[in-house]
C-alpha cells in the first residue's frame, strides 16, 4: 500500500465517522418514529391491512410530533467534523511537503473558503429541507393503511443519509481545500538555512576522532553548500478507478493554486457533457465536483511529468474497461469509442479488448479488488 492510498484510507475512515456522528441522535429518532408507526399499524389495522378513519386522525397527530423531532442539531458537530478533516489534512501533507524539501512547520493557514466557513448551517438546511419533504408527502397520504405508514416511514428514513452525504462533501472538500492552501502558503516559505560543514585533516591511521570545533576554525576544505530553494509546488487531481466519466477526465490534470489557475470545468468522457460546478457558481478549485465525489488533490513538484501522466493513462485504462461505476453501460460504451477513436497512449492489448468488448456490447468483468463492485450494465 502506497502513501497515497493509506492517505485515501484515512480520509475514507473520517468521512464515514463524521457522517455517522452527525446523524447520530437523527438516526435515532427516525428509528423511534418507523417504530412508533409500525406499532400503531399493528394496534389499529385489521386483518386487511385497513386502518379505521378513527384512528387515522390519532396516527397523524403523533407522526407530525414525530417528524418534527427529527430537527436535532447537526451544525455544532459538522463543523467539528470539518475542523477535524483540517487536521487531518494538514497531518497528512505535512509530511509530504517535508518528502518535498519544504518546511512546513512555520506555515499559517487560513481556510477562507465560503463553503466550508458556513458548513453548520449547510448541514442544517439541508436537514430542514429533508424534513420538509417528509412532511409534505406524509400530508399527501392518508394513512389508511399499513402500506402507507410503512411508505411515511421509509420517507423519514431517507432524511438522515441526505445529511450525511452533505457531511461527506464538506469534509471531502475540506481535505482538498487544506492541501491546496498548503501550497499557497508553502510558496512563500524562505529557502531553510543550511549551517556549513566543517571538515578536518584525518589522523594517521585514517581514523578522524569526534573533537569539539575550536574557537577559530581553520577554513574548511570545500566550500559551504548553497541552501536548497524549496521546489515549486502544484496540485494534481487523483481520481478512484472506478470514479465516475467525469472524474476520470479531470485526473491527472495540474493546478497552481499561486497563479490563480484551476481545473477544466469542462472537461468530461461523458456523452452527456460535464455537470455544473458544486456548489453552484463556485470555480473548479478543488475535489469534490460533484456531491457524491471521492477524488482528492496530491501535492507534486512542477517539474514530476511522469505522476500527471501516469494518472491520466489509468484514467484512460479505466474508460475503455468500462471501471465507471456511476454511469449507465450506454454512457460508458460511447465513452469507450470516442476515446478509441481519438487515440490513447495505452498498449494495444487495452485497445484490442476493449475492441472486443464493444462489438459484444458489454465490457468484460473486472477481477480483483473491483470485481466485488457492482456495475451497471443497462439504462
Amino acid at each position: 500500500m502506497t502513501q497515497w492510498d493509506l492517505a485515501d484510507r484515512q480520509a475514507l475512515q473520517l468521512e464515514l465517522s463524521c457522517a455517522a456522528t452527525v446523524t447520530r441522535s437523527l438516526r435515532r429518532a427516525a428509528a423511534a418514529l418507523t417504530a412508533m408507526l409500525l406499532a400503531l399499524g399493528a394496534r389499529y389495522a385489521d386483518e386487511q391491512g385497513q386502518i379505521p378513519p378513527q384512528r387515522q386522525a390519532e396516527i397523524r397527530g403523533a407522526l407530525d410530533a414525530a417528524l418534527a423531532g427529527l430537527a436535532v442539531d447537526v451544525a455544532a458537530e459538522t463543523t467539528r467534523a470539518v475542523a477535524a478533516a483540517t487536521a487531518l489534512a494538514v497531518r497528512q501533507e505535512t509530511r509530504a511537503l517535508r518528502a518535498l524539501g519544504v518546511d512546513a512547520k512555520s506555515l499559517r493557514l487560513r481556510i477562507a473558503d465560503p463553503v466550508l466557513t458556513q458548513a453548520g448551517q449547510s448541514s442544517a438546511r439541508v436537514l430542514a429541507a429533508a424534513i420538509g419533504d417528509a412532511q409534505r408527502f406524509a400530508a399527501s397520504v392518508p394513512l389508511a393503511t399499513v402500506a402507507q405508514l410503512e411508505a411515511v416511514a421509509a420517507k423519514a428514513a431517507g432524511v438522515a443519509p441526505r445529511v450525511e452525504a452533505n457531511v461527506r462533501f464538506l469534509t471531502n472538500r475540506a481535505i482538498n481545500e487544506t492541501t491546496r492552501q498548503l501550497v499557497r502558503e508553502a510558496a512563500t516559505l524562505a529557502p531553510p538555512p543550511i549551517p556549513p560543514t566543517e571538515r578536518f585533516p584525518l589522523e594517521p591511521g585514517g581514523f578522524n576522532p569526534p573533537q569539539q570545533l575550536p574557537p577559530a576554525s581553520p577554513p574548511p576544505l570545500e566550500p559551504a553548500r548553497p541552501p536548497l530553494v524549496p521546489p515549486t509546488l502544484v496540485l494534481v487531481w487523483v481520481a478512484e478507478r472506478d470514479a465516475c466519466l467525469t472524474c476520470l477526465a479531470l485526473s491527472g490534470h495540474v493546478s497552481d493554486p499561486n497563479r490563480g489557475i484551476g481545473f477544466d470545468e469542462d472537461a468530461t468522457f461523458s456523452p452527456h457533457g460535464a455537470p455544473p460546478v458544486w456548489p453552484p457558481g463556485m470555480p473548479l478549485l478543488a475535489p469534490p465536483r460533484h456531491p457524491r465525489c471521492r477524488c482528492r488533490l496530491r501535492i507534486i513538484t512542477a517539474d514530476n511529468t511522469l505522476v500527471p501522466e501516469t494518472l491520466r493513462l489509468n484514467a484512460q485504462r479505466s474508460v475503455l474497461r468500462g471501471l465507471s461505476g456511476h454511469d449507465s453501460n450506454r454512457s460508458r460504451m460511447t465513452a469507450a469509442r470516442r476515446l478509441l477513436a481519438h487515440g490513447t497512449g495505452l498498449p494495444g492489448a487495452v485497445h484490442e479488448r476493449a475492441t472486443r468488448d464493444l462489438a459484444r456490447g458489454r465490457f468484460t468483468k473486472p477481477r480483483g479488488p473491483l470485481a466485488k463492485r457492482r456495475y451497471p450494465q443497462s439504462r
